[in-house]
């Protein structure tokens, strides 16, 4: 066992014993020590001459063990690198910082070098450990966080509720393809052609919804990233939360392209309400769109009529030319129906040979006198067959806005009996 070099260590606290006696008492970790350089001045070894308590800690040695022990001695795989910078403050009084991991001490230390006496190094040492290991898992969860924005969203943008504005400046948003700043939001998105118009009311409501509490809301609207681009389907979502310190409420924004999903929905559900031979509205989605009508409708200066249409004899026209033909003419008469009605008024294929138009607000019975007409004529100049086709249509009237389809359905088939009963090819109305 070599013997250690102590005459370091006594010219050193002889100096500086007041010093010392201070160091002792300090809860961060100190270290002073000798570098030793060989005969061309270069670092060759160092040897520790004061240690304080928080230090031998970190070292995870005595004081006894450190002390007159040389560098090489206490740490056999030490880096020399550490020797340099130490030395660089030792003989040239250079200040540094020293961030690194020690694979001797297997930990991440901060070391700040000074130099106390010349040929000397004082080292100040703080165990780093938990603070690295903290970043480094943070940076991790941030990578995650990274990926999973990256394929969920196609931009996000912070929110000053205040003033309803679009910002960017949050550090790292601008690499989640950021929105531009845009203030006197919705109306800044219309104006600045992010934001189709429709979609401005949708987008206030939203706002509005997140503005006095923390909450969440998730609408689809019309809109588009640049102003070249075409507008698709976006889903926006907009959370609010309170700021730990200040708990001032703040906002953030996403924004998810849905046009694929929304558009194949809207197929689905365009499949689901309509009549796949004569592509209007089957039974259930026509009544559904009536009874949504006349429970927001509150106008009793106006009136509303339902038509329930008949064809005349279709049982024959099936018996004797056969149910291809017999299709054939419920998709002509669904074609006249279109033709002849308004585009919102709601025309719906009841079942069999029977057909059901609502017409919203009308504004007198002329109106729907020549509707009837129009149909009866352009029937009777069909020449797509080689028969006649008649109708008869029971019409149902009213202005009471307690009325439901169930109230319109039940005298519109009262007067279509009536005409049954008459000779058909005809219409009849009646008023409740």
């Amino acid at each position: 066992m070599s013997k250690k070099n102590t005459e370091p260590i006594s010219n050193f606290i002889g100096s500086y014993k007041q010093q010392i006696g201070y160091l002792d008492k300090m809860p961060v970790a100190v270290a002073i020590i000798k570098v030793e350089v060989n005969e061309i001045g270069e670092p060759s070894d160092f040897i520790f001459v004061y240690v304080n308590e928080a230090l031998t800690k970190i070292e995870n040695l005595s004081k006894e063990k450190l002390l007159g022990s040389s560098f090489y001695e206490v740490f056999k795989n030490g880096e020399k690198k550490w020797l340099y910078e130490y030395w660089k403050t030792a003989y040239n009084g250079t200040n540094k910082e020293i961030y690194e991991y020690s694979k001797a001490l297997n930990k991440f230390l901060s070391i700040s070098c000074y130099q106390p006496s010349y040929g000397y190094c004082g080292c100040v040492l703080k165990d780093m450990s938990d603070k690295m290991i903290l970043e480094a898992e943070n940076t991790k969860k941030q990578k995650r966080i990274d990926i999973i924005l990256k394929n969920s969203i196609d931009a996000i943008f912070d929110l000053d509720l205040k003033t309803n504005t679009i910002l960017n400046e949050s550090v790292g948003i601008s690499k989640y393809n950021a929105l531009p700043e845009v203030t006197n939001i919705p109306k800044g998105m219309v104006d600045t052609g992010l934001l189709e118009s429709e979609s401005a009311k949708i987008v206030e409501e939203m706002i509005n919804e997140i503005k006095n509490e923390e909450k969440t809301v998730s609408f689809e609207i019309k809109a588009r990233l640049k102003k070249e681009e075409e507008f698709k389907w976006f889903r926006m979502t907009l959370s609010s939360y309170y700021e730990a310190y200040t708990r001032e409420l703040c906002a953030v924004g996403f924004i998810k392209n849905v046009n694929d999903e929304i558009l194949y929905r809207n197929e689905l559900k365009f499949k689901a309400d309509m009549d796949g031979l004569t592509e209007i509205y089957n039974a259930i989605a026509g009544r559904q769109l009536i009874e949504v009508y006349l429970r927001k409708f509150n106008d009793s200066s106006v009136k509303n009529a339902m038509f329930i249409f008949d064809i005349d004899n279709f049982k024959a026209i099936n018996d004797e030319k056969g149910h291809y033909t017999g299709d054939l003419v419920l998709k002509e008469f669904a074609k006249v129906l279109k033709n002849t009605f308004h585009d919102d008024d709601i025309v719906l294929r009841l079942g069999g040979d029977e057909f059901v138009v609502f017409m919203k607000k009308f504004i007198n019975e002329f109106e729907m006198e020549n509707a009837c007409n129009k149909i009866f004529e352009l029937l009777e100049e069909n020449k797509k067959f080689d028969f006649d086709i008649s109708v008869s249509v029971g019409i149902a009237i009213s202005n009471r806005t307690d009325a439901r389809c169930v109230n319109y359905y039940k005298v519109a088939d009262d007067a279509l009996y009536k005409v049954k009963k008459c000779g058909k090819n005809s219409y009849y109305f009646e008023h409740f």
